[in-house]
């Protein structure tokens, strides 16, 4: 094992040029957000515990996600949006905002997407905070040789309070307030439909709502995904079509879910709804996504399929759905749930008890529980990551019960080390070949397997 070593270098990050590697485009790796990269295959089970820190940024940004796509990372800072090129440890270009950042970037098509909030320090509503930059970019703006901030392709008044958009088939899904109040809205992500002006301003496909929501939005098999924060959640056309009239364009839900309060998290991963409110009463509740087992009523409203009752680990310890199961990092450790609602579960309504419990504690520290505000869970290549208030990143096998006893069953982590940074702040990111976290001190952290 190989502990976490913090490095006094400059802004350096070296890529190992590997194949078999994939993106990582959205806060919870893609549009189903499920927190799994199924195209990463570089960082394994057999050499997760040589990671090493092999550079950092400092001042990489704030306590919001990242994206890597196409070999480059984007970040957002206060009030800004930058692109860095790994190889060569710069920062290309950054962009301003007329807020505070209130959304992790998402890159898709070439084009990366950000939201900053919709009012400002005296609470008047701003415009353009929801803006498109070309990811592609490589002429330096910004900068010290190039100060003017680069430009965005396009921009929309909208803001909104952490829900990240979501870019699918070229369409560009926002929870935002729009006109005072809080909307689902499509944007053409070109920034050629409904868009006009210099500099070019693009107003929404169509619009749903008001829903209240700080939930980014979940993309799956042409229908979107919201989660409210006390309605459950809402399911609309991704086309516009269904349920959708009028001029400008106004959609209803094709269905909706029961709810309870304060959720912050929805993915839809293998026709399952997966919904937490991870609050203090935390509640995991899976539905079903078609909108048809446990469903009734004109539009139909569906209860769930089967609920589990979990301590939360921390308001945004969101958790990751891969091979079939559920991870949700609790206080007592990662969760693992089965997906199906079959093993483990029983009982009308059905609720279900975790498969196993891995161990995310610290063995040296005075308790045995695990707490992190900010970090979710990522899954990719059978590998578990997740950081904690204390600074650490622990990986767990996702897959194998191997080293795993007792009953219930509890299951070792495979490795841990401490960033140097304080709390980890960011949920990790796991693409082309490295791990990528941020820290409580402002600084973007990547990790390599040693050779």
């Amino acid at each position: 094992m190989h502990p976490g070593r913090a490095f006094g270098l400059v802004a350096v990050l070296v890529l190992i040029a590997v194949a078999c590697n994939g993106p990582w485009g959205a806060p919870h790796a893609g549009p189903d957000q499920s927190g799994y990269n199924p195209a990463e295959r570089i960082i394994g089970v057999d050499d997760v515990a040589t990671l090493t820190q092999t550079g950092f940024v400092p001042g990489g940004g704030s306590f919001l996600s990242l994206a890597v796509d196409n070999k480059k990372v984007f970040v957002v800072g206060e009030n800004w949006l930058a692109g860095y090129d790994p190889g060569l440890g710069t920062r290309l270009w950054s962009g301003a905002f007329p807020t505070e950042m209130a959304s992790a970037p998402v890159a898709a098509d070439g084009r990366v997407f950000a939201i900053s909030r919709a009012l400002d320090g005296s609470g008047n509503v701003v415009t353009g905070a929801l803006q498109a930059f070309d990811a592609t970019r490589t002429t330096p703006c910004g900068e010290a040789m190039n100060p003017t901030p680069c430009p965005p392709l396009w921009q929309a008044p909208t803001g909104t309070d952490f829900a990240s958009p979501t870019v699918v088939d070229g369409v560009v899904y926002a929870v935002g307030d729009l006109g005072g109040a809080k909307q689902l809205q499509a944007y053409d992500a070109s920034g050629r439909t409904g868009c006009s002006g210099t500099p070019k301003v693009c107003t929404p496909l169509w619009t749903a709502g008001p829903l209240s929501s700080v939930a980014t939005p979940a993309v799956v098999d042409g229908r979107v995904y919201v989660a409210t924060l006390f309605n459950g959640v809402s399911v609309f056309d991704a086309a516009g079509v269904t349920g959708c009239s009028g001029t400008p364009k106004v959609c209803a839900p094709l269905f909706t879910t029961t709810g309870d309060n304060n959720s912050n998290f929805v993915s839809v991963v293998g026709e399952r709804i997966v919904r937490f409110n991870g609050g203090g009463n935390a509640v995991l509740s899976v539905f079903d996504a078609t909108g048809t087992q446990n469903c009734s009523g004109v539009p139909a409203v569906c209860s769930p399929l089967w609920t589990a009752s979990a301590a939360s680990a921390g308001l945004f310890a969101t958790p990751a759905i891969a091979y079939g199961n559920i991870y949700l990092p609790t206080p007592q450790g990662m969760q693992v749930f089965d997906l199906a609602g079959t093993t483990g579960c029983g009982g009308a309504p059905k609720t279900c008890a975790p498969l196993r419990t891995i161990d995310l504690s610290n063995p040296a520290a005075p308790t045995a529980t695990f707490g992190t505000n900010f970090s979710g869970t990522s899954i990719a290549n059978g590998v578990g990551y997740i950081g904690n208030d204390a600074g650490d990143v622990i990986a767990f096998d996702a897959q194998s019960v191997s080293g795993c006893a007792g009953v219930p069953l509890r299951c070792p982590q495979l490795w841990r080390t401490n960033l140097g940074g304080g709390r980890v702040m960011t949920t990790p990111v796991v693409a082309d070949g490295a791990l990528y976290l941020g820290t409580f001190d402002h600084v973007l952290r990547k990790l390599t397997p040693s050779p």
